[in-house]
């Protein structure tokens, strides 16, 4: 029932093979996209902040039209009223995310393979799924999710851990020599493999107990733990729970197992494999796995060009993990997020995430009000965030909503189309890439170059020109980060031919790269960020926070709202737009978020929101849509 449901409301869309198989000459007029950056209707964008724990004053806003959109995962107790209401669109999308009980493979019992085998044989998938998140999601097995559409392997495995196996269970924890020695329940190491307990050689069933931590206070991870250690007990295994992650101490050192959310990342997905399994792998502190094997046919896989190889070799480990059981998939998470649509229309979501990603402005690009209202152009998007700002300084944010917010204030060389993944225009209207050979005299190493070409028509948001000094300065700045990914040692020399065009030299080659060192965050202006000497203590004023993106800064209360104008001049953007004055742009901000917080009255809640409600809530989604069908055919 489950796997039906998550069928039904998967969209499946194919990912266009182009990061590798850009030909030469591709220029502005081959890119074929619906979803070419070309738009910005809306005259402002307002991020009304809800703190943590007003998810129900959040919940009647979006009701009484306080706010136009909930782009965080809407909570399971409110999804029954908010699909019942006529004017919000609820959507159920698959994510790229995922809970994970990662043992730590370097430390006692979780290193020996039998024995996460056996954790992962006890795990009842289909359980944790409905009781951790009411049925919103998808028991898995691989590392990377249906959502990334063709990259995916669940359907290639041919071993699944979905239901609970204790036969299966028991079975590998006796070939590993976990045995019950002494006839007391619970198993022992039978370490010298005997089958006799020995207290001076043998591993006591209380030495042999693992530890399960967690976020305190986050139900979903605490139900999952409970279902594993369970499985586990009921084989013989002593397991607990620890409601909280050590304050210090490394992963090897202080944890056995842990339970988070993971992700995958949307540019360079398969790569993911490559940093968490493989010793030299970024993540791998987290994991403490190895297998020589699979470290071997990672290696090809990152030097590799050929994008069908890259698919072999991700397709070849994912399965030899599902063996290995380095870290153990839970269910593979269902985004539920909502918006009104009595004023908007045009909302498009970003395939594994929400109709906000912070990838690109998509979302506030295309959204536009309906005719009704005097659309298309015009008007004042509401646009909920569940946390403030934790920082101005756009190269030092930390939470997704950071993203949301400067994603539309500032720019990236390029971005990724919603449907497809494939990288699209950003800044930069075109690139090239080359292979390059060790040439003493001209300063190259063996490896690639990156030339990208910026619109000579492009202007920052106080009219100065865009040029490539600015975006080698933005790199420079990317480079003093604290998070600066360690790709960007690649790159071992920055030219500027002139005013438009910048080259990045790399002294590598392989289908990732180009993803890791062009991918840096976001384009700022050198006349602005030109004296800044550390950019981790910088703290930009009102008059600093200057972009290139669709949307200008205009003001900001703190915990209360941002506001962001449509930036006329946008190179992408639609032109001879006139900026309106709108009835929404009258409403006195602070009015209107101390009216949507300080109301005692809550949302209809369904306590115990059980997945019949959920089958029940989808099949009302579908009514909706179809009602609305037949009156816009009329």
């Amino acid at each position: 029932m489950v796997s039906l449901l998550f069928g039904t409301v998967l969209l499946v869309v194919s990912l266009t093979n182009i990061l590798y198989t850009l030909p030469s000459d591709m220029k502005t007029s081959s890119w074929s996209s619906d979803f070419l950056p070309y738009g910005a209707y809306i005259d402002e964008l307002r991020f009304v902040i809800f703190k943590e724990g007003e998810v129900p004053q959040a919940m009647l806003a979006l009701q009484k039209g306080d706010i136009d959109a909930y782009d965080d995962r809407v909570p399971n107790d409110y999804l029954a009223a908010l699909v019942r209401d006529p004017d919000i669109e609820v959507r159920f999308t698959p994510d790229l995310r995922y809970r994970v009980i990662t043992p730590n493979c370097g430390r006692f019992p979780t290193n020996i393979t039998g024995y996460r085998r056996a954790m992962a044989f006890g795990m009842d998938k289909y359980r944790a799924n409905i009781e951790a998140v009411g049925g919103a999601g998808q028991p898995m097995d691989s590392y990377i999710p249906t959502a990334a559409t063709e990259w995916e392997i669940e359907s290639q495995l041919t071993e699944y851990f979905y239901e609970a196996d204790s036969i299966s269970g028991n079975l590998s924890l006796e070939n590993a020599g976990f045995i019950d020695l002494d006839s007391d329940g619970w198993r022992e190491y039978d370490v010298n493999d005997n089958r006799i307990y020995d207290s001076s050689v043998d591993i006591d069933d209380q030495d042999c107990e693992i530890e399960f931590s967690y976020s305190e206070g986050y139900s979903p991870a605490r139900i999952t733990c409970e279902i594993a250690a369970e499985g586990l007990q009921s084989m013989g295994m002593r397991a607990t729970l620890v409601p909280s992650y050590p304050v210090s101490g490394n992963w090897f050192n202080a944890f056995q197992v842990g339970c988070w959310t993971e992700g995958t990342p949307v540019v360079n997905t398969a790569k993911i494999l490559y940093n968490r399994f493989h010793s030299s792998g970024k993540d791998w502190d987290y994991y403490c796995f190895r297998n020589t094997t699979i470290e071997t046919i990672l290696d090809k896989m990152v030097n590799s060009n050929s994008v069908e190889d890259i698919k072999k070799y991700a397709h070849e480990v994912n399965k030899l993990l599902v063996y290995e059981q380095p870290q153990i998939v839970a269910y593979n998470v269902v985004f539920t997020n909502a918006y009104r649509t009595d004023k908007f229309e045009g909302f498009a979501s970003f395939n594994g995430r929400g109709i906000s990603d912070g990838n690109n402005p998509y979302f506030a690009t295309k959204i536009h009000l309906i005719e009704s209202k005097g659309g298309p152009y015009g008007g004042t998007f509401k646009y909920c965030l569940s946390a403030d700002l934790s920082t101005r300084n756009c190269y030092l944010q930390q939470s997704k909503y950071d993203f949301t917010v400067f994603q539309y204030i500032y720019e990236k060389l390029w971005n990724v189309d919603p449907n497809t993944w494939a990288p699209i225009p950003g800044l930069a209207y075109d690139w090239d890439i080359e292979t390059t050979i060790e040439n003493v005299a001209a300063g190259t190493q063996n490896g690639q170059k990156f030339t990208f070409y910026l619109p000579e028509n492009a202007s920052w948001h106080d009219g100065q020109p865009i040029t490539s000094l600015d975006v080698k300065h933005s790199f420079d700045l990317a480079k003093q980060c604290l998070w600066s990914p360690q790709e960007l040692n690649d790159i071992y020399n920055v030219k500027i031919p002139n005013n438009y065009t910048i080259e990045f030299f790399v002294n590598k080659t392989g289908y990732f790269e180009w993803g890791d060192v062009t991918n840096f965050p976001y384009i700022v202006p050198w006349h602005i960020w030109q004296d800044v000497t550390d950019v981790m203590t910088f703290n930009p004023t009102d008059e600093q926070m200057i972009g290139s993106g669709p949307y200008k800064w205009d003001e900001y209360i703190t915990g209360e709202y941002i506001s962001l104008l449509r930036f006329k001049d946008w190179h992408w953007g639609i032109l001879d737009v006139p900026i309106t004055t709108s009835e929404d742009l009258s409403t006195t901000p602070m009015n209107m978020t101390q009216t949507s917080k300080t109301t005692s009255t809550s949302i209809a809640s369904t306590s115990g929101f059980s997945f019949i409600v959920f089958i029940a809530c989808f099949g009302i989604i579908l009514i909706k849509r179809s009602e609305k069908n037949r009156e816009r055919n009329k």
